[in-house]
């Protein structure tokens, strides 16, 4: 039996087709893609707060990254309760409101969770917005910006 490289030369696969292996999911990027189809300008972001808001913005911990991000997202989820929500908060000037506002996106996190039993994250716990960076933290925005666009 032929192989599919063999059977088409001219293909390039980004795995070898003839095994069974599949290429790991790049999150950071997924969730770049998805903050820009749903209309996330990060150039203008960029420009704005002096800092970079691209695919990479949480390869590291970036607490000011995930404040813009997750406004940006859960007024994108519901513009209306995003501004009840975040109205003491938003804009962040001080430390008490980088406070509430990680409680108040961990409480909308939960309330996600009890009303969406396909949500696609675990159980989600305040420490994770503490250090908010890495690939288990991008996935749990991936969740959040695929809950938004269905």
């Amino acid at each position: 039996m032929a192989s599919i490289s063999s059977a088409y030369p001219d293909l390039t696969f980004p795995i070898d087709p003839d095994k069974d292996v599949v290429p790991s999911l790049d999150y950071h990027q997924l969730l770049f893609n998805y903050l820009r189809l749903l209309g996330f300008d990060s150039t203008g972001m960029s420009q704005k707060h002096r800092m970079k808001f691209d695919k990479d913005m949480f390869k590291f911990p970036n607490p000011k990254a995930f404040q813009h991000v997750t406004y940006f997202l859960f007024r994108k989820l519901d513009s209306n309760k995003a501004t009840e929500t975040f109205r003491d908060v938003w804009p962040i000037v001080d430390k008490k409101q980088e406070a509430q506002h990680r409680k108040r996106v961990q409480q909308w996190f939960a309330h996600i969770q009890e009303t969406n039993r396909d949500f696609l994250f675990a159980h989600v716990n305040l420490s994770i917005f503490l250090s908010p960076g890495g690939d288990k933290f991008v996935q749990l925005l991936c969740a959040l910006a695929s809950h938004i666009m269905e």
